[in-house]
């Protein structure tokens, strides 16, 4: 992997434990087994958004050409292969489900309705790393040029001072489901 990637996921792990620390300090957990689910889900939330790709390959698109090259790892059992394959290949797959406005939109509610309801704070916690790294990886298309790939489901997409307002709503959102806990 390049730096640029490891940069990217230092991030994500690193938006993943504050999501972690904050989680823990507002519900104030003194249970050691929740604490540590509550932190490993955290983790996982981290990976979440890139279950893109297998489903890519192996549900929404399987005759494309990466589709065919990762099911081509995963069954030689490649799959450091595959890993790095989807990292540097990423940008061959168009139309994301889940990295995009359309899926971060309506995790935005997700997270709000969990936030009010859930009496899991292990799935409440993993929903609030998904939705938060979803805002990192919304960003990360903004600095790379592809905020079109983010935004394909919209009619009009939006300029700079719409991604800024954009966003800032979505960091609003994920504050306040917070303050609900």
């Amino acid at each position: 992997m390049d730096k640029k990637t490891l940069l990217s996921l230092r991030t994500q792990l690193l938006i993943s434990a504050v999501v972690a620390i904050v989680f823990l300090a507002v519900i104030v957990e003194r249970s050691a087994v929740n604490i540590f689910l509550i932190i490993l889900v955290c983790f996982l939330g981290t990976f979440a958004l890139d279950l893109e790709y297998p489903l890519y390959a192996y549900l929404f698109e399987p005759e494309k050409g990466f589709s065919k090259n990762l099911r081509g790892y995963v069954k030689d059992k490649d799959y450091k292969g595959a890993l790095k394959y989807i990292f540097y290949n990423r940008g061959d797959v168009v139309d994301k489900s889940l990295n995009s406005a359309l899926f971060q939109i309506i995790f935005a509610v997700l997270t709000i309705l969990v936030a009010y309801t859930s009496t899991s704070n292990v799935v409440t916690a993993l929903v609030f790393s998904i939705f938060a790294n979803s805002i990192f990886k919304m960003w990360e298309h903004y600095f790379n040029g592809q905020t079109d790939e983010w935004f394909w489901a919209l009619k009009n997409k939006p300029d700079k001072k719409g991604i800024v307002i954009y966003s800032a709503a979505m960091i609003l959102v994920l504050i306040f489901s917070f303050a609900i806990l």
